[in-house]
């Protein structure tokens, strides 16, 4: 194995340290490959680097506009938030709770989130979570067809579910940068 830098911490890059001789293990091939830059050759101790693809800057691209999403999905309601006091005759106390759902769920979301990219992967969960966060924050807007108990009840509960929708999304960033981008590139990216 001397020819794999294989980090226990890091379980998803395969690459090669140096050109070297291999014995042993290093001739089996992983079973699969999430660096889609690079391809082992199969029985072969050499790895191949295949020519980067400008794919990963689309990839870039999409992270950017789906955080940039993110963020503005936690600040609207700060927004509307004297609107939403004047309309459902709230105390300033009971929006500020309002207000920490977000923040109670996505804590609580980021460990349960990484379970569910290392066990599903970031295209299938980031995917979901994108759906589901983006549904939560379109059902906020009805909550005022509610009554007033209700609505509150209602808008605390869409918080928190915001929330807990987008507790994937930052470890799913991380996750995907890590697997379109080589280590000397992910500072810039």
């Amino acid at each position: 194995m001397s020819g794999f830098v294989v980090g226990l911490h890091d379980p998803y890059r395969w690459q090669m340290s140096s050109p070297r001789r291999c014995q042993g293990a290093c001739n089996a091939t992983p079973k699969k490959q999430l660096y889609p830059r690079k391809k082992i050759i199969s029985g072969s101790s050499t790895m191949q680097k295949s020519k980067p693809t400008h794919v990963r800057y689309l990839i870039l691209l999409m992270l950017f506009l789906v955080t940039t999403i993110n963020y503005a999905d936690r600040a609207t309601i700060a927004i509307a938030g004297s609107s939403i006091q004047k309309d459902l005759g709230i105390s300033a106390v009971t929006l500020g709770y309002i207000f920490s759902a977000f923040g109670w769920a996505y804590v609580a979301g980021q460990i349960p989130g990484g379970w569910l990219l290392d066990r599903f992967g970031s295209k299938k969960v980031y995917a979901m979570s994108i759906f589901t966060w983006s549904l939560f924050t379109l059902l906020q807007g009805y909550v005022g067809e509610f009554g007033i108990s209700t609505a509150i009840v209602a808008l605390f509960m869409l918080r928190f579910l915001v929330g807990l929708a987008e507790a994937p999304s930052f470890p799913g960033n991380a996750r995907i940068v890590a697997a379109w981008f080589p280590t000397a590139e992910r500072g810039t990216a």
